[in-house]
């Protein structure tokens, strides 16, 4: 089991270049796949849904991601919502808040988020690895599960053995079963009734430790770190493409004025909140409260995005004249260093780790191109208040 644990991992980290060797790319603020796709798929978005057949991969990265048709290779998604309705002849590798399965699944899942939900017509055919806050299963497992979360409620059967570490509660409904052996670790005893298992159950008492518990899943949280990388390289090219000068000017800014956007960038993340919060006490403001809860978000992955031309302009400068090519090879310059810092801020020595360093670096490049972006507008809109033409 360890050395199928490991042989995913390197497999999810490997998948990403891979797929994009011969793959059709879709990005946009809302992307629907209608037509068979004959090749893999990689698509970016705020919502994306999968309507017809993929015949190789399908890497998605969104907010809502919807798959309503079969996948013939592997699925990797990284959103806020992932919903499976389609078969998926190979694995699935997610990351996010939900991931609702309600189809067949051949290979096996892995899954790092807040829940996973599993409906009584879904069927994992391999084994189920997961690290979430939420374990809701009905239908079917074929392998074995391994899970570490908050709750664990098993309404559906489980062929193989489980290896269950939960911290809040485990419950088992009416279909409940587990086959296998049971390997409980909880802080109290949460052993089911001896129906629900075939299997040996074994429990262990011990207290619930994130850091070491969640260890295991830092292979997969690495190639996450790697596919979000891509897909930020992906949306970065696009948004050359289609506002050369602003990434430009961005660019500049953001070298030039270091620390009046750091500045900037605090002020907003502090302001922000508190001014959504008082225009959704007064009845006039809630509808202006709803869009700027609605806009906050998109700002802080636009700037999520951008934040690495911050470090690219510094090492390869850029300007509007530069060529496409110039502009991404700056932006892929400063993701790489941004990735190295974070490799380097996985490092433990013993009970200290430099995990701090990696945190410090990102909030301070976030908080710069957050400013970069706030100044710029401001500017704008004084522009505009004058009069003049932008």
């Amino acid at each position: 089991m360890k050395f199928t644990r490991i042989l995913l991992a390197v497999l999810f980290a490997t998948l990403i270049p891979a797929i994009t060797l011969a793959a059709e790319f879709n990005v946009g603020s809302s992307v629907s796949v209608q037509n068979p796709v004959k090749d893999n798929l990689i698509s970016a978005g705020m919502s994306i849904n999968i309507g017809n057949v993929v015949s190789g991969d399908l890497a998605l990265a969104g907010q809502n991601l919807q798959v309503q048709n079969e996948v013939q290779g592997n699925f990797i998604g990284i959103g806020q919502n992932i919903i499976i309705n389609g078969p998926i002849k190979h694995d699935i590798f997610a990351a996010g808040n939900i991931l609702f399965i309600n189809s067949r699944v051949d290979g096996d899942v892995m899954f790092a988020g807040q829940q996973l939900i599993l409906t009584n017509k879904a069927v994992i055919s391999g084994d189920l690895t997961i690290a979430s806050g939420l374990l809701d299963m009905s239908g079917r497992i074929n392998g074995n599960i391994k899970t570490i979360g908050g709750d664990v409620w098993i309404n559906g059967n489980i062929l193989g053995s489980a290896n269950i570490t939960v911290q809040k509660s485990l419950k088992f409904g009416d279909l409940g079963k587990i086959n296998g052996t049971l390997k409980l670790a909880a802080p109290t005893d949460m052993s089911p009734n001896r129906d629900k298992v075939g299997g040996e159950i074994i429990f262990q008492q011990k207290s619930f430790n994130p850091e070491k518990e969640f260890g295991e899943y830092k292979s997969m949280m690495h190639s996450i770190q790697w596919l979000s990388a891509l897909v930020s390289i992906i949306l970065a090219a696009v948004l050359i493409l289609i506002s050369k000068n602003f990434i430009a000017n961005f660019a500049e800014v953001s070298k030039e004025q270091i620390w009046k956007n750091l500045g900037f960038g605090i002020l907003t993340i502090i302001i922000l909140p508190i001014v959504a919060i008082i225009l959704a006490v007064t009845i006039i403001g809630i509808p202006f409260a709803i869009i700027a809860a609605l806009l906050i978000p998109i700002l802080f992955v636009f700037v999520c995005i951008v934040d690495a031309f911050v470090i690219g302009h510094w090492i390869l400068p850029i300007k509007s004249s530069s060529s496409f090519w110039r502009m991404l090879l700056s932006y892929i310059i400063g993701t790489a260093v941004l990735m190295v810092i974070y490799l380097i801020s996985c490092i433990h020595f013993g009970h200290f780790s430099l995990c701090f360093i990696g945190f410090i670096v990102k909030a301070l490049v976030f908080l710069v191109a957050l400013g970069a972006v706030v100044q710029i507008k401001w500017e704008h809109c004084q522009i505009l208040r004058k009069g003049k033409k932008i």
